[in-house]
């Protein structure tokens, strides 16, 4: 702040003063620390229209540049601060001013980086803010939505794990990934968020549906592409969120779709309904108990004694809640546990078989196959998929 002060004394302008006070302020120069810092930008262009922002940006968010293009902002700077187009921009704003214009044209070539649009970063950012809970307030998501259209929200989070073998390099399997989810979905129905070794869709669910469980067409467009992707010897995993009625509840179905990754399916592996989740409160105990005792003997009669039920009485209830029989129930989650000893130990497969409770490595190796649809020794060999 000194120092721009000191170049602004230099322009010898006349009638500049500077204030904390946002409702005297003519021009705003805020810091872009976060993403989310662009969200908390377009909430203040919306509460003091009349003040012109310039946001300046360090080089490792050089990125969200184009942002500024979106919001229609005067003007752009970058870290480390160069004293030449800092006063540049001054000068042209206070030009502005003088001839008493109600804002600046943005001009591209005053921006201190390149530009490539390539769709909205600015949507991308307002996403992941929702679905982090950056973005608590009904107030605060009409502020920051006022430059988009709402037309086609998401209002279903999926949640993906890929991993892969072959020789194609982990940027091709990745771009093969979205090239298959964009084309089987309308572009305005699904949107993709990279968070490393795990990717977030989000996607507009059509009325009538209430549901992604009942959207047929968009089950058969996630199964093909899922079947085309082993084709190339690409493993999708995912969770499916619920399907939520308001923007801010997309924070939900994201904790859904994360939750229904990692428990067992009710039907496909490839698939993980929230919907399907067990939720009657014994069963939920008994799913605990399992997941903290699946290394060790486990059968019916014993968990259904934890639960208080008769072994009949709760060998039903179990397959209502779950969709599968206990003893299915146990396997996948067994077979769930043995997924990061293969991928991060050089344990054998008969250790690590007898450690979760199967009687031979043989038998562990056609569970696992049956239910992952690839060898242990296959699953070893993967690659996991990191999304950019």
């Amino acid at each position: 702040m000194q120092q721009m002060k000191e170049w602004i004394a230099e322009l010898a302008l006349p009638n500049i003063t500077f204030t904390h006070s946002l409702d005297e302020a003519s021009l705003y120069i805020t810091q872009i620390d976060h993403l989310y810092d662009w969200i908390t930008l377009r909430r203040i262009q919306r509460a003091y229209p009349q003040c012109i922002i310039i946001p300046i940006v360090p080089s490792k968010l050089a990125y969200s540049a184009s942002i500024a293009v979106e919001l229609q902002l005067a003007y752009l700077l970058i870290e480390p601060l160069q004293k030449h187009k800092f006063l540049r921009a001054a000068r042209k704003i206070y030009t502005t001013f003088q001839q008493q214009k109600q804002q600046s044209t943005f001009d591209y070539e005053d921006l201190s980086v390149e530009m490539q649009e390539a769709g909205s970063l600015y949507y991308d950012t307002l996403l992941r803010s929702i679905i982090r809970k950056e973005i608590q307030t009904e107030q605060q998501l009409l502020q920051a939505t006022a430059p988009i259209s709402m037309k086609k929200f998401p209002n279903t989070v999926l949640f993906l794990q890929c991993f892969a073998t072959g020789t194609p390099t982990p940027l091709q399997h990745c771009e093969h990934v979205y090239t298959l989810l964009k084309a089987a979905f309308a572009q305005d129905e699904l949107h993709c968020l990279p968070f490393g070794n795990r990717l977030v869709v989000l996607i507009h669910v059509p009325n009538p549906y209430q549901s992604f469980l009942e959207w047929t067409t968009g089950i058969d467009a996630l199964t093909q592409v899922i079947d085309t992707l082993k084709t190339a010897h690409i493993y999708t995993y995912m969770g499916i969120g619920t399907t939520v009625g308001k923007p801010l509840d997309l924070y939900h179905s994201y904790i859904q779709a994360r939750m229904a990754r990692r428990k067992p399916p009710a039907n496909w592996i490839h698939m993980r309904f929230a919907e399907q989740l067990p939720k009657h409160p014994s069963i939920l105990q008994a799913v605990d108990y399992i997941e903290k005792h699946c290394h060790e003997p486990l059968n019916i009669s014993q968990v259904a004694r934890v639960v208080g039920f008769s072994p009949a009485y709760f060998g039903k209830l179990f397959k209502r809640e779950t969709g599968l029989n206990f003893p299915e129930y146990t396997a996948y989650i067994r077979i769930i546990h043995t997924l990061i000893p293969l991928r991060r130990t050089t344990q054998t497969l008969e250790q690590i078989s007898a450690d979760y409770g199967f009687n031979t490595s043989s038998y562990f190796s056609g569970i696992f196959k049956k239910y992952v649809t690839l060898s242990p020794s296959d699953y070893r060999h993967t690659r996991e998929i990191f999304f950019k």
